[in-house]
């Protein structure tokens, strides 16, 4: 036993011993030899993050935001806008501040915004609540000798702008990102910002949509007893001429002209109703096709080109069942009734027939009976007469009225192609 005893007594000597030789040849002093360990160790010995920079609880802090847009890119489908950015932020930190001849001159330094206290920089309206668009998140910053911190991170903001395809594919949308603090109101924390706070020298435009940034500004809302200060960013969309016009606009046109030239064509024709029933199918193909490629998001207002197209289908069944009743009229063969042959005898003898040309048509055909003078009976017998010419005046009226509802259509349905602008840096 008392060798055992003698045996840790042995032990703890020789750990006291190598434990007093460690501390004869002392640390290895980093603070000593670098300049930038003491500097740290200055302004974080006694720093908390989640404490607003200030020395008295009154004072607003004033934070200066600047923006370096890099791309844009839209969703038609969930209305949303993702707008890629530098986010600049400056503001003075009052615990943050050293006298540079006391560290060799150094005037800036490089710390990570983990380590320091940061705006809650924030956007309102985001079109994402899955994703956290607080803050600047993990990036480094410079700050300088005199307290004034500089931040920049790169941020992809996400926001809900409410999408109006009435004029597409031309369409144009107005988009607003509302910015500013959870955590703060104005009379803490105020956002600024100067005129040359968007700066566009990079960014890259979009192939499909013409994007113009505007200028930053602010708006105030109180709130129960407090002021809630807010920065708008206007963000402006206009739609590129693209295939889009080339694949409904330009057949727009032509069914429109292809449904006129069925009321053109003589109703005693096969080849009337061959092309009305052509004409028809071709409206239906087309809004089949535009109906899937259309976005279904519940947008503000229905694109007017599908009204037009609604619209037109209208009509060009109109002029099938249209071109069927009028050749069924042509061949009745009974006498017509004493107030048909009424009116169409004072539609034909109306002045609006003399400037359309009707009564040539009237004329030609009672001249052409009229010269068979041995048969005068066969003028008075032709029961065809009345019914031939209640045919040409339907056809006109007809083709008026659609003409009509078509150049109406064409000037307020159909979209127009605007004049873009390139969008100067």
């Amino acid at each position: 036993m008392l060798k055992i005893l003698f045996l840790i007594l042995l032990i703890n000597i020789k750990k006291l011993q190598c434990t007093s030789e460690i501390e004869s040849l002392g640390c290895n002093d980093i603070e000593s030899k670098s300049v930038t360990l003491r500097l740290k160790r200055h302004l974080f010995c006694d720093y908390d993050p989640s404490i607003r920079p200030i020395t008295s609880i009154h004072t607003q802090l004033s934070v200066k935001v600047a923006f370096m847009p890099k791309m844009v890119e839209f969703n038609e489908h969930s209305n949303s806008l993702e707008f890629h950015t530098w986010l600049i932020l400056t503001w003075d930190d009052a615990f943050l501040h050293w006298n540079p001849e006391d560290y060799e001159n150094i005037e800036e330094y490089h710390v990570k915004s983990e380590e320091i206290w940061v705006p809650d920089f924030s956007v309102f309206n985001s079109g994402d609540l899955s994703v956290d668009q607080s803050g600047i998140g993990s990036t480094s910053c410079i700050l300088l000798h005199n307290g004034t911190i500089q931040c920049a991170a790169a941020r992809v903001y996400t926001t809900h702008c409410p999408a109006d395809f009435a004029n597409w594919p031309y369409d144009k949308h107005n988009c607003t990102l509302h910015f500013g603090s959870w955590m703060h109101f104005s009379d803490e924390m105020n956002f600024d910002f100067g005129p040359d706070s968007i700066m566009m020298d990079g960014f890259a435009q979009n192939y499909e949509w013409e994007v113009e940034v505007g200028q930053l500004s602010k708006f105030s809302e109180l709130y129960h007893s407090e002021v809630d200060a807010m920065i708008f960013l206007n963000v402006i969309l206009q739609r590129r001429p693209t295939r889009n016009s080339v694949i409904y606009i330009t057949p727009a046109i032509i069914l429109s002209t292809l449904t006129l030239t069925v009321l053109w064509l003589d109703s005693r024709s096969i080849e009337r109703m061959a092309v009305s029933c052509c004409n028809f199918v071709c409206h239906l193909l087309c809004i089949f096709d535009l109906h899937w490629y259309l976005p279904s998001n519940g947008a503000i207002s229905c694109p007017k080109i599908l009204i037009f197209y609604e619209i037109s289908i209208c009509l060009a069944g109109f002029t099938l069942i249209f071109t069927s009743i009028i050749r069924k009229i042509d061949a009745i063969t009974v006498p017509a009734p004493r107030w048909v042959a009424s009116m169409t005898t004072q539609i034909l003898n109306s002045p609006a027939s003399h400037y359309l040309g009707i009564h040539f048509l009237q004329r030609k055909m009672q001249t052409s009976l009229s010269d068979d003078a041995e048969n005068i009976e066969q003028l008075t017998s032709n029961k065809h007469q009345v019914w031939r010419e209640c045919v040409i005046v339907l056809e006109w009226l007809g083709f008026i009225g659609v003409l009509l509802t078509y150049i109406i259509l064409l000037a307020v349905l159909v979209p127009k192609s605007p004049t873009i602008e390139n969008y100067t840096f």
